[in-house]
């Protein structure tokens, strides 16, 4: 019976974690055309603090923000992931 109960527990923690995931997403910023120093702040503001930075040959002067992924206005849990180049 105990086991039965502990599994419950544990699936039912799950689900509320999914769904919380699920509930508390906010919509990605436009970063594109910024600078780093900008697009980490815009970030900052709305709530996420993580993000990769990738680096490629832009016609753009060094330190640009000229693309992102996941495109602007995408939603995602503020623990996710945004990648700027």
């Amino acid at each position: 019976m105990t086991s039965i109960v502990v599994a419950l527990v544990v699936i039912g923690g799950g689900i509320a974690y999914y769904v919380y995931q699920r509930a508390y997403q906010i919509p990605v910023p436009k970063v594109v055309g910024m600078t780093k120093g900008e697009a980490v702040t815009r970030l900052r503001e709305v709530g996420f603090f993580s993000w990769d930075e990738q680096f490629e040959e832009s016609d753009e002067p060094p330190g640009m923000v000229i693309r992102q992924d996941p495109y602007p206005g995408t939603k995602m849990s503020p623990t996710g992931v945004i990648t700027r180049w």
